[in-house]
């Protein structure tokens, strides 16, 4: 579009015809920057219109340019521009509706004015970004075209502002199909505007985004509605777990939900204990709340297999335990039919970040179906957290088929008893891979002797192929317990496929690790040093060690 001007005028008229874009306003309106040469001769403006009118690229068709004004989004300062081209373009410009539809409310009056009045009867979208304080302002330029308002999009309103907005939208049938109103944070409160869905003003409702605005349950279902969006929404104190389901039922078609909530204290209660509400359509889910209102409406609703979930739990410092993992997935993970093909999960944990995803594979084409984090505030350190939230976590996705289990974090904390408990409820894994720091010996012990009845039972990690362990802190024990790991599993006929490490040790572990290998007479099918990490070990005793064994 703005090729299409720069070619269109020429030189001393586009001086001339610059437009501010701040405030949408044509820059022969401050006689200070037009050019001289046109303030000494105000016939020139004139002429050369004229001749612009004759210049080929202003010849097209209206129909054409019609069909570039409106594929390309037209900001207001391009809108005045185009008036300013030439005759042929200013007249297309004036009698084509829809490309004064686009309102923003930062404009100056003039141009907001002007837009109305050339817009007809076109259906509006009205947008602002900035605080709106005063109700009697905003409703002087919405309530006389409440009813052809297509898009609303106001993000900073005040309390009062708001509460007129919803006043006056009650009883308008209008067509709208988008609206997007937020109170500005400053502003909210307990006693919050309510958002009514009425049928006759909603039956093409797609897109709801609320910010600290309460909403009445609907009294027929919203078709239409695939985009779901609510932030600080149930602020009340008389809100419910049953409201978002009452809500929840009467959108059959949603695609999209979100909901932030902020409030602390949520009732968990529902009016039946076994309730559910199926949401079919759902391909993306936010949850960002207190555990209490996330553990509770996962509980009552059912997704479809490919719902991706994103979750966020807001826990105070002194909330802080397993606890709150355990309790935000529903036992045996309900009606989350996303997470019942989990072949992949990942945990991560670093000081006050704790971080748990899940995906459908292994490998570069997995998809995401969980992605889980927990916030603290004040911030708090969750490391200690990770030995028991593993166990936690194992639990939920027992009998699931999990194929790779990646752990980030002090794996140093996770003590024998904790790493057997885990591969009891994941008797399928094939790929472990745990990084940071930390001690490996109860990892191998744990493996070594899964039971205290049968230190060889073959059932145990039966399918284990690969592991990969980073910041190892190794030892001679360690060196004798992998060196027999290997062994067992060999006799077994589960033999390892890869086994990877990345540690800093003395060359005297690998020595004896060597050792231990040909006392087991196993047959090393690779065993490889690089040659620049073999010259270190010769000049230095110590090595930056990252090696890989194959065994066959």
């Amino acid at each position: 579009m703005e090729v299409l001007l720069e070619h269109s005028i020429t030189p001393d008229l586009r001086v001339a015809r610059v437009f501010d874009a701040c405030s949408g306003i044509p820059a022969e309106a401050h006689p200070g920057r037009a050019s001289a040469k046109l303030a000494a001769d105000p016939q020139h403006a004139s002429r050369l219109l004229s001749h612009n009118a004759k210049v080929p690229i202003n010849r097209l068709p209206g129909e054409l340019l019609l069909e570039i004004f409106y594929v390309h989004k037209l900001s207001s300062a391009l809108r005045i521009g185009l008036t300013h081209v030439c005759h042929h373009w200013r007249e297309l410009a004036l009698t084509s509706p829809l490309l004064w539809t686009a309102i923003c409310l930062e404009d100056r009056v003039e141009f907001v004015d002007a837009c109305l009045r050339r817009s007809a009867v076109a259906p509006l979208t009205i947008v602002s970004r900035c605080y709106i304080e005063d109700e009697l302002a905003l409703m002087k330029f919405i309530a006389p075209h409440i009813g052809r308002i297509r898009a609303l999009d106001l993000r900073s309103l005040s309390t009062s502002a708001a509460e007129a907005l919803m006043r006056q939208s009650r009883g308008s049938k209008g067509l709208v199909e988008s609206v997007t109103l937020h109170v500005h944070p400053g502003c909210r409160s307990l006693t919050t505007p309510t958002f009514v869905l009425a049928r006759n003003s909603t039956r093409q409702l797609r897109s709801l985004s609320l910010g600290g605005i309460a909403i009445a349950a609907p009294s027929s279902p919203l078709t239409a509605l695939t985009r779901l969006d609510l932030t600080d929404t149930f602020l009340a104190s008389t809100a419910t777990i049953d409201d978002i389901l009452d809500l929840l039922e009467n959108c059959p078609r949603l695609e999209t939900l979100s909901i932030n909530e902020r409030c602390r204290r949520f009732p968990v209660k529902s009016k039946s204990a076994d309730r559910r509400v199926s949401i079919s359509n759902l391909r993306h889910m936010r949850l960002a709340a207190h555990t209490a209102l996330i553990s509770g409406l996962l509980s009552c609703i059912i997704l479809p297999s490919d719902t991706t979930l994103e979750i966020k739990c807001l826990i105070s410092t002194h909330g802080v335990s397993p606890a709150s993992i355990r309790t935000v997935l529903p036992d045996g993970l309900g009606g989350l039919g996303n997470l019942a093909a989990i072949r992949s999960l990942h945990v991560f944990v670093s000081s006050n970040i704790f971080r748990i995803r899940a995906y459908d594979m292994v490998g570069s084409a997995a998809i995401k179906k969980l992605d889980m984090d927990f916030d603290n505030d004040p911030p708090a350190d969750m490391s200690s957290m990770l030995p028991q939230a593993l166990v936690e976590l194992a639990r939920s996705f027992t009998s699931r088929g999990v194929r790779d289990l990646q752990i980030v974090g002090d794996y140093g904390l996770l003590i024998e008893g904790v790493w057997r408990e885990v591969f009891a409820h994941l008797p399928y894994i094939q790929h472990i891979e745990i990084g940071s720091r930390g001690t490996v010996n109860k990892l191998f012990a744990a493996l070594l002797a899964p039971s205290s009845a049968d230190a060889t039972d073959p059932s145990f990690c039966r399918d284990l192929r690969r592991i990969y362990i980073r910041g190892a802190q190794l030892d001679v024990d360690s060196a004798a317990r992998m060196s027999t790991l290997v062994a067992n599993r060999s006799l077994q006929n589960r033999r390892l496929d890869t086994l990877a490490l990345s540690c800093y040790q003395r060359v005297r572990w690998f020595l004896h690790f060597q050792m231990m290998v040909k006392r087991s007479r196993l047959w090393v099918s690779r065993f490889q040093f690089r040659e620049d990490w073999i010259f270190m070990v010769r000049c230095t005793n110590r090595c930056p060690i990252s090696s890989v064994w194959s065994y066959r």
